[in-house]
């Protein structure tokens, strides 16, 4: 059999291409060692430290309040094992199908974007990962070539220093719902007035739908056509796909509301009594401090008509100490720097050097400051021998109620009383120290009345 003669240039071809094969391999491996050494030793983007709002939550855990970020945002952290699954699941289904299976970009999604729009003609698609939106919502750049290269860079970097779910999670936190209200779990709030743990068909469309474009579909009378149609798509094409099932046609939020706001202007004192805190869990009874709050409203309506701007309520828990209720009126708006802090951090001297608070007093009541109590016996409001509290005309106001009320200097009136079950202290008077010619006697009593029929009704 005749020998086969091999063309010279293919035969050279034959012997470089090992050569440029490994030389090509050698500069990818350069480069990838190049970009994760970078991507460990570059900073993240700064917008990840923000700091989220303060959420304050009853004893059962529920949200009660919520205090602005500092960046003026309604954004409330929440991990990804907390929102609702089936928005993960249309979320990832919808906006990076392989988002659990790239490394931030996805060639995948970019050979078949340039595919189809090469086909068209035109840009119909992207190819953009979770994680590159991510980069967008915290670092926004022009649409440039450039900053795809930085946004792919960026997205490489998340990933490898935050992993899959840290990425979802910052994703969550961060995505725009209109106006400065950011993150699945606020929106949730806003639109809906509930959490993001369990979310109707059509509010998950709804989640969906405006973050693709907050400007012309966050909630609105404006908006209401856009948003329905974008729903409404949105919830059809994941029916479609099996993703997630069809929910009865609701309407669409038409506005933006904030969180809850329960417990104003208890939140701002709280929030100083924890700085730095995100989360600060409380044994306070929403039950409790409703109707706390709508009793003490009522009893001290006569003083605050009367030179008297400020009353506060504390219910404790005689068998555990727990507070179970703190209440102020009328509503304070946020104490600015070196102003008085609201009412529960009250400051006022009794005797023998001694300050009083309602907090303070509440636990004189329950035995757990020796001091407060004799301070009060000092000034003639005995704390261990307090006399029972009168029954009112149809029925008994709380059996085995002791009590007592008295104000001092005209600047401040106190009224106590020891329950079977609870301690409950209300105070009225004036955060600045004004005093007031009503201020005298047992001008709270009617007030601690009020709360005690209120917690014996509950």
């Amino acid at each position: 059999m005749a020998a086969v003669k091999i063309p010279r240039r293919l035969a050279t071809l034959g012997r470089r291409l090992p050569v440029a094969l490994y030389l090509a391999t050698l500069a990818g491996l350069t480069l990838a060692w190049v970009v994760v050494v970078a991507a460990c030793l570059l900073p993240l983007p700064a917008r990840l430290a923000e700091t989220d709002a303060v959420e304050i939550r009853w004893d059962d855990g529920g949200l009660a309040h919520v205090l602005l970020a500092p960046d003026g945002r309604w954004r409330v952290a929440v991990a990804p094992e907390e929102v609702d699954p089936r928005y993960l699941k249309s979320l990832i289904r919808l906006e990076d199908r392989r988002f659990y299976a790239h490394p931030g970009v996805d060639p995948v999604a970019i050979a078949r974007s340039a595919l189809i729009n090469l086909r068209r003609g035109e840009v119909v698609t992207g190819a953009s990962t979770l994680t590159m939106q991510l980069v967008r919502l915290l670092e926004p750049r022009p649409r440039t070539l450039r900053s795809k290269l930085v946004e792919a860079f960026r997205a490489a970097q998340l990933e490898l220093r935050l992993s899959k779910r840290g990425v979802l999670r910052q994703y969550l936190r961060f995505l725009p719902f209109g106006g400065n209200v950011e993150g699945i779990e606020a929106a949730a709030w806003s639109y809906f007035g509930h959490g993001a743990d369990v979310l109707a068909p059509s509010e998950i469309a709804t989640l969906l739908a405006v973050p693709q474009g907050p400007g012309s579909r966050a909630p609105s009378p404006a908006h209401r056509q856009r948003l329905t149609q974008a729903r409404d798509g949105i919830a059809a094409w994941l029916a479609a796909r099996a993703v997630l099932a069809a929910g009865p046609a609701v309407p669409v939020p038409e506005r933006l509301g904030p969180p809850p706001q329960r417990l104003a202007p208890v939140a701002f004192w709280l929030r100083a009594r924890h700085p730095g805190q995100a989360r600060i869990d409380t044994f306070l009874s929403p039950a409790q401090q409703a109707a706390v709050e709508e009793a003490l409203a009522r009893g001290v309506d006569p003083l605050l008509g009367a030179g008297v701007h400020n009353a506060a309520a504390v219910v404790v828990d005689r068998a555990t100490g727990r507070v179970r209720a703190l209440a102020a009126t009328p509503d304070q708006a946020e104490p600015t720097p070196g102003s008085a802090l609201p009412t529960f951090g009250l400051r006022r001297p009794l005797a023998d050097g001694l300050v009083a608070s309602p907090l303070a007093v509440a636990g004189g009541l329950l035995g757990g400051d020796v001091r407060v109590t004799a301070a009060w016996a000092s000034a003639g409001l005995p704390a261990e021998a307090l006399p029972p509290l009168s029954a009112s005309p149809d029925r008994d106001a709380a059996p085995g109620l002791r009590r007592f009320a008295h104000a001092l200097r005209g600047r401040d009136a106190w009224a106590g009383g020891v329950g079977p079950g609870q301690v409950a202290v209300v105070w009225a008077g004036n955060l600045d120290q004004h005093t007031s010619a009503v201020l005298t006697g047992p001008v709270a009593e009617p007030a601690l009345r009020a709360v005690w029929d209120a917690l014996s009704a509950e």
